[in-house]
């Protein structure tokens, strides 16, 4: 039995980085649930759910007050590699 969840879907990964392009605002927290779901509630709407969070509500490191003790490698580098850690 494969399970999909653990195989690159092209539409999920364009859903990613449409995200990233076109950012979703962070200004309206969505309500998270109290209690997960016993079966989940897939990948595409788990980034839905999320990407306001993650993406949009994110400090960028040029932003007043943002702070990183170290230089991080470039986006692109990171992108990259997190895609092949997945796999």
């Amino acid at each position: 039995m494969t399970d999909s969840s653990f195989i690159a879907s092209r539409p999920g990964l364009e859903q990613a980085l449409e995200a990233v392009l076109v950012p979703p605002s962070g200004s309206e927290q969505p309500q998270l649930p109290n209690n997960l779901p016993n079966k989940g509630i897939g990948e595409e709407a788990t980034l839905k759910i999320l990407a306001p969070i993650v993406i949009g509500g994110a400090r960028h490191l040029g932003a007043p007050g943002a702070f990183a003790h170290m230089d991080p490698p470039t986006p692109w580098i990171s992108w990259a590699t997190t895609f092949w850690n997945a796999s």
